[in-house]
């Protein structure tokens, strides 16, 4: 049935229903009832501090920026193209201005670094660091995006360093300083500095031994003391362990030792020409690794950092390395993986996280308990007397394995509490700030 005109008082035409007004005006006491609230007002419900009404938000007395802080701020230089490595100097007035309002706290202590990318590998010899602000000593240093050069002299504070065959196998560090960037072996700070005028911003792992001719792998021609492309890091993009002797897995998420274990408890090491740590039991492994804030790699985690190895062969002479560093196999080639990692396959097997079980039929038919080494605790399980049932997974081969070395390669058979001289470990760690 068609519309029609209303008949009755206080019924809505349709033109009624269908118009639209053409402006509005709102009543003064409209906006100041339901939309304006003063700026003193809002202060003293949030911080129950006064704030003048007619104050703005670069004036505030409850902890804003004032104008005057805010124009010595606007006035920090900001670098060029051509300032590479060099400092922009904030005086301390400044500094204080960034810190709390009440006066007894500096925001900036050692806590400021801001970078706009993460530090990298440029060339073999190159490291690029992006623009950065950095507070040292009490001052806001700003350092312009560009490169380091490792073969410069001047970009060190110990010349030898220039010279490649000298960084081989060895971390360094990248200083931020009043005088700009400077490289450093030290890990506590530069020759001619102290720990109050410079600051450890970043650092890196040079290449331990060249990798020659490798088809297809990332790392093919790097000479020795080469940078490390995953080993570079920086105060936004580093383990959560100290650095030294670990390289960035992207594929796996995790940092990792480019090195076997070396050392025990406080002193477990990735380094090169270490003496490599063996015949402790899976437990001693995992208590090591712990005591300098790594672990154990799992299953898959091996298979991704361990990508790019030797496949299918063993180290050259088919014997125990003894130490850690560039091994080449009985093919003649590098036992290095594609982000670095050396002898993954075919040097000695190395613990895993992961859980297995083994079944033999000598085995004691009854479930029991297994008196464990180090009176911390028996092991439940099928095979009572022995205790062999309990098998945790080990990686890689050994070094007379041949052909079944590889980064998939895996045994099922040692039990937590084998100790061999086969068996070591790779540690690793996850990222302060993942990347």
């Amino acid at each position: 049935m068609p519309l029609k005109p209303a008949d009755r008082v206080g019924a809505t035409t349709w033109a009624e229903l269908t118009g639209k007004p053409t402006s509005f005006t709102p009543a003064a006491h409209d906006l100041d009832a339901h939309t304006a609230v003063t700026l003193a007002e809002l202060s003293a419900i949030v911080s129950d501090k006064d704030v003048a009404s007619t104050d703005a938000a670069t004036t505030s007395a409850a902890g804003l920026m004032s104008a005057a802080d805010k124009v010595k701020l606007d006035g920090v230089p900001v670098p060029v193209e051509g300032d590479a490595g060099k400092a922009v100097v904030v005086d301390e007035s400044l500094a204080f201005a960034l810190g709390t309002v009440s006066g007894g706290s500096d925001l900036l202590g050692t806590a400021v670094y801001a970078r706009s990318e993460p530090f990298a590998r440029d060339s073999a010899n190159t490291i690029s660091t992006p623009l950065a602000k950095v507070e040292v000593d009490g001052a806001l240093l700003s350092f312009a995006a560009g490169t380091i050069g490792l073969d410069t002299a001047g970009n060190w504070d110990a010349a030898t360093y220039a010279t490649p065959a000298n960084r081989s196998g060895k971390d360094f560090y990248v200083y931020a300083t009043a005088d700009g960037l400077i490289l450093s072996a030290n890990a506590t700070y530069p020759t001619g500095y102290t720990a109050a005028n410079s600051r450890k911003i970043g650092g890196f792992h040079c290449l331990c031994v060249a990798v020659g001719t490798i088809s297809g792998h990332p790392l093919t021609g790097m000479a020795a003391g080469d940078v490390l492309p995953a080993s570079v890091w920086d105060l936004q993009h580093r383990p959560q362990c100290s650095p030294e002797g670990m390289v960035w897995s992207n594929e796996a998420k995790i940092w990792v030792d480019i090195y076997l274990q070396s050392g025990t408890g406080a002193s477990t090491k990735s380094a090169n020409g270490g003496t490599i740590t063996d015949t402790r039991t899976w437990m001693d492994h995992v208590d090591d690794l712990g005591a300098v804030g790594k672990r154990l790699l799992d299953d898959g985690e091996f298979q991704k950092i361990a990508e790019g190895c030797n496949q299918e062969t063993n180290i050259t002479g088919s014997a125990d390395p003894g130490t850690t560093t560039g091994h080449t196999d009985t093919a003649g080639r590098r036992m290095v993986s594609n982000i670095g990692c050396e002898d993954c396959a075919g040097a000695m097997w190395q613990w895993l996280l992961d859980q297995s079980y083994r079944f033999e039929s000598t085995f004691a038919a009854t479930w029991g308990y297994y008196d464990l080494p180090g009176d911390k605790g028996s092991l439940y399980n099928y095979d009572n007397t022995g205790g062999k049932a309990d098998v945790k997974l080990a990686a890689g081969g050994n070094c007379s394995d041949g052909a079944a070395c590889g980064s998939r390669c895996r045994a099922a058979i040692f039990c937590r509490w084998d100790v061999f001289s086969i068996l070591g470990a790779r540690g690793c760690c996850g990222a302060m700030v993942a990347e």
